[in-house]
């Protein structure tokens, strides 16, 4: 809502707080950018998780000052982070600095998959997501970080605004191009609402 050049005195008390509601909502969307680093990214080994199956995390192969997480191309393995999505979001906008561990001979896919669950306020954690598979990432015939990020809608993974949501990130078999054979080196992951 816009204030008019009448300034406050002009509206209701109910409109007032309207209006500073909306204001809080926008400035989180738009300051909302939350980085992850391997460390601390959650590790699923136990039976709790969608997937139990950790990727590691370990030196990067070729800058040792770095740590990566690492997924294999053979196990469905994975990480996990937890975080409240604003309110008034409508979608995730979620993004990758990550390389192949081993450059590939010619250009190359990995597949990821997203599973969430919800933990309300005085309710049971909900059931895991059946997973959503996300955009595959696109791998150059060399092994330098690159940055990648998809948009998906709240709706489409199950995804309720306002509520403390737990994730996990897997790496699948991609659906299309052929997939990268070894690990995938992932050192940065950013998550974003709108």
């Amino acid at each position: 809502m816009a204030l008019g050049g009448g300034g406050l005195e002009e509206l209701t008390s109910g409109a007032v707080e309207q209006a500073i509601d909306d204001a809080i909502s926008a400035a989180l969307l738009t300051a909302g950018l939350f980085q992850f680093g391997p460390l601390q990214l959650d590790n699923p080994v136990n039976a709790d998780w969608a997937v139990n199956a950790l990727a590691p995390a370990a030196a990067d192969n070729i800058n040792a000052g770095l740590t990566v997480r690492l997924f294999d191309d053979t196990t469905e393995e994975g990480v996990g982070f937890e975080m409240v999505v604003p309110s008034g979001a409508t979608n995730l906008i979620i993004g990758f600095r990550s390389r192949a561990s081993v450059a590939p001979a010619a250009a190359r896919t990995v597949g990821l998959n997203l599973y969430q669950r919800g933990v309300r306020d005085n309710l049971a954690v909900d059931s895991w997501s059946a997973g959503t598979q996300l955009t595959d990432i696109d791998i150059p015939n060399n092994n330098l970080f690159q940055v990648d990020s998809q948009t998906i809608t709240l709706a489409t993974l199950g995804v309720t605004a306002g509520e403390l949501t737990q994730f996990e990130l897997t790496r699948i078999n991609p659906t299309g191009g052929t997939e990268l054979v070894d690990d995938w080196a992932l050192v940065n992951l950013t998550i974003e609402f709108s």
